[in-house]
């Protein structure tokens, strides 16, 4: 058989069946092990690799089969584990508060020692799996490092619209397998109720589950390209409201002034969100490029007005975060909402860029989106490595804060460092004892 030469569906499904099997055992066995606690629950240096290699990489491999070429998936799941492994390394360590590593227990929980990655970085890795793993796949389909943008857009929402059609599909298998064990529960037999109740059949039946709704979405392309034809055309829709709403909001903050929103608790978060949302609009009504003499007027002034309006708030929200940490200092959630402004800024000026640009409507969106997919990656991966650690640079700066008297020590929030700072929190007050 050719390297390139897609193998049969059968082979395929096969193999997605064994991967999905062996993560369910694995993922059976980690759930175990932590249940009793017992080996490698006891040592999160070994458990919460061993997790995000489990949940991540099969899920990944699948999608992959019969579209990427064995070499390539094999040299992305290598990668993959050793980056999952790493990130989860370094997290586990730096969360540690006093070197100890126990398995979780209220008790273990107080003292900030754990054997699970953090929920950010989980959020983390879910995204920087699905950018990776759509810009490994593209580049192998044009075969080249830089793949064409329709390609990178056809093969990232392909496989986003498969994730949401996968998870939708076992969510529903666990509903219809829940309404027959009660109905088998209602005639007196519950053997299927003590089984859903038994995680050594539930973990690995909803992993083969997954695999089975990745296969079926794979080998029916055009269920795919239906529901993503439905979500482009639905998103488009939504475009234009969104845009007069946010432009009413800039108008509103111009005559109440921008005062009223420094105070505000979610100021910064709501308006990155709304910002993403006009990006991700802008992007799935330009597609990959196809719509360009179709699309009506309209809408091509709402997408310019959008791209505005998510620079604004953009550099509205980075603002109101250079006035917190100049009043209050960095943490880790100021740190992190930092770098994605950084990725924000990007991908909105870019777009106001290419909004005006003469040429093609919305043509160097392309470039735009391609590198800042490359930018996010590298950023956010220095955010959760020991480079720029958040936590670390955090404290650090809490520090230089209180030495240099801009904080009195009556004022300072020492809480911070001992409860929410990890290792490093902990390093520093063991500094000051």
């Amino acid at each position: 058989m050719k390297a390139d030469r897609k193998p049969p569906d059968v082979q395929i499904l096969a193999l997605r069946l064994a991967v999905g099997l062996l993560q369910g055992l694995v993922l059976f066995l980690l759930y175990r092990a932590s249940d009793t606690v017992t080996w490698p629950a006891t040592n999160g240096f070994v458990f919460a690799p061993a997790l995000m290699v489990a949940w991540f990489i099969p899920i990944s491999v699948s999608a992959m089969l019969g579209e990427v070429r064995a070499r390539a998936i094999t040299l992305w799941a290598i990668t993959a584990t050793a980056g999952l492994a790493l990130f989860s390394l370094h997290d586990i360590a730096r969360a540690a508060a006093e070197g100890g590593w126990m398995p979780w227990s209220p008790e273990n929980e107080a003292k900030e020692n754990r054997i699970t990655p953090s929920f950010a970085l989980f959020q983390f890795l879910l995204c920087a799996m699905f950018v990776a793993q759509s810009l490994v796949a593209a580049a192998d389909r044009d075969k080249r490092i830089i793949a064409a943008y329709s390609t990178y857009f056809d093969v990232a929402w392909k496989y986003a619209v498969q994730f949401i059609c996968a998870v939708t599909f076992v969510g529903l298998f666990w509903l219809l397998l829940s309404l027959s064990a009660a109905l088998f529960d209602m005639i007196g037999l519950d053997f299927l109720t003590k089984l859903m109740d038994r995680p050594v059949f539930t973990i690995p039946v909803l992993s083969l589950a997954m695999s089975v709704a990745i296969h079926v979405t794979d080998v029916h392309p055009g269920l795919i390209q239906g529901v993503r034809a439905l979500k482009m055309g639905l998103l488009t829709a939504l475009l234009p409201p969104f845009a007069a709403l946010l432009v009413a909001f800039v108008v509103g903050l111009l005559f109440v002034g921008a005062a009223t929103v420094w105070s505000h608790e979610n100021a910064i978060s709501l308006a990155l969100s709304a910002a993403s949302i006009e990006i991700l609009l802008v992007t799935a009504t330009y597609r990959e490029g196809s719509v360009d003499r179709s699309i009506n007027r309209w809408i091509k002034l709402s997408c310019g007005v959008a791209t505005v309006t998510a620079l604004l708030l953009t550099a509205l929200a980075a603002t109101i975060l250079a006035k917190r940490i100049m009043d209050y200092g960095l943490t880790e959630s100021r740190f992190i909402g930092a770098a994605f402004i950084v990725t924000l800024l990007w991908h909105s000026a870019g777009f106001v860029w290419a909004t005006f640009a003469k040429g093609q409507w919305l043509h160097r969106v392309e470039p735009v989106n391609i590198y800042g997919a490359f930018l996010t990656l590298a950023l956010f991966a220095l955010v959760f490595s020991p480079i720029l650690d958040p936590l670390r640079i955090s404290v650090a700066n809490q520090a230089s804060r209180l030495a240099s008297g801009k904080v009195l020590a009556k004022d300072f929030d020492f809480a911070y460092l001992r409860f929410h700072a990890g290792r490093y929190g902990h390093d520093q007050l063991s500094q000051w004892a």
